[in-house]
């Protein structure tokens, strides 16, 4: 009998606060005891009585123990988060790299269905002042398209039939006079100008100071500039701002096959 009353004491004292409640006054004794064990009873009860922690019941944390909790938590969170950071932009250039592939593939494809013709960017100036592509592999202006539809209407859409292999996953540009709506394309076909070692374009920045980029042998290649922000000079070429750019300018000529051809035949370094 004594055993089973503080087996009852204990397991109800963990239970819900009209428990506690209960159990917070004088405990009740069984009616069906006897006589003869009133004398037990009565000890076990003035034990319970002095002993009131045999009830208590604890609810939480103090503060001390929450404070430790959450120092813990930010001493780990500064010690994952450049990790996880870093790893997430090392995911998102590896898709990159796999779209990069897959658009040089239809490119590929598109020529060995069409006698060798490929594909190209045909752009025509618009009046109202900026360019677009009439005729090639996409249509349109990335910066200004609100659709997909010139996605769609270029000449490699029946190669990828999939508007995700046009975006990068890192780009973040928004339409222009559409500040919450996100580009259907990030990448585009680009050449540099040679006769004045100029940028036509600037390369995009997105993959940790670096870009990725597909070249027509089809080997996919990513590259970190050794000078970062590009700075876009609007006319008919942007000449490099220092010497860093201009090694990056050199970079990307010397893998062009004109710049072959300057090395190779002109001995030009």
């Amino acid at each position: 009998m004594k055993a089973s009353f503080v087996r009852w004491i204990f397991n109800c004292g963990l239970g819900s606060t009209a428990a506690r409640r209960q159990h917070s006054a004088k405990p009740t004794l069984p009616e069906s005891a006897d006589a003869s064990s009133a004398s037990s009873r009565r000890a076990l009860t003035d034990q319970l009585v002095d002993e009131p922690f045999l009830l208590r019941s604890y609810n939480g944390f103090t503060l001390i123990e929450l404070l430790v909790v959450i120092a813990i938590i930010g001493i780990l969170a500064s010690l994952l988060l450049p990790a996880l950071t870093r790893a997430k932009a090392k995911a998102q250039s590896t898709v990159c790299k796999n779209n990069l592939k897959q658009l040089q593939l239809a490119w590929e494809m598109y020529a060995g269905d069409n006698d060798g013709r490929i594909v190209g960017p045909n752009l025509l100036g618009d009046p109202s002042g900026y360019w677009q592509t009439i005729d090639g592999w996409v249509l349109g202006n990335a910066q200004r398209d609100r659709t997909d539809k010139n996605i769609k209407d270029g000449k490699l859409w029946n190669y990828t039939s999939t508007t995700r292999l046009y975006r990068c996953p890192s780009d973040r540009s928004k339409v222009k006079a559409h500040p919450d709506m996100v580009r259907f394309r990030s990448y585009s076909l680009e050449v540099t100008r040679v006769e004045t070692y100029s940028w036509l374009h600037q390369p995009g920045e997105r993959h940790g100071r670096g870009a990725n980029l597909s070249f027509l042998d089809g080997h996919v290649d990513g590259h970190r500039w050794l000078f970062t922000p590009k700075r876009y000079v609007p006319g008919s070429g942007s000449p490099p701002v220092n010497a860093l750019d201009r090694q990056d300018l050199m970079w990307l000529l010397d893998r062009t096959h004109q710049g072959q051809y300057r090395k190779r035949e002109l001995g030009v370094p």
